[in-house]
């Protein structure tokens, strides 16, 4: 192209732009989504534990969710003082 010579973009040539951006904004995306696995994962696994039996928390591998919920964990009067005292 010479020095003076214009390039004048039409309408559609503004699309040559959008790959780019879309490209931006899915990883972004990907890396929040992987931020918030990354998050919330040990919380799954926290709340899963606390529900286990005393067996359960020392098997090997370790499991996310127990065999069966043990609510009993969360005794209404040890719970309101622990949160209270927290």
């Amino acid at each position: 192209m010479d020095a003076g010579s214009e390039v004048l973009l039409g309408p559609g040539d503004i699309s040559i732009k959008r790959p780019a951006r879309s490209f931006k904004i899915i990883l972004s995306y990907t890396i929040l989504i992987l931020g918030a696995i990354c998050f919330l994962l040990p919380l799954f696994y926290m709340i899963g534990t606390s529900l286990k039996t005393q067996a359960e928390v020392y098997v090997f591998p370790p499991t996310i969710l127990p065999e069966n919920f043990l609510w009993q964990n969360y005794n209404h009067d040890n719970f309101i003082t622990f949160i209270g005292q927290s």
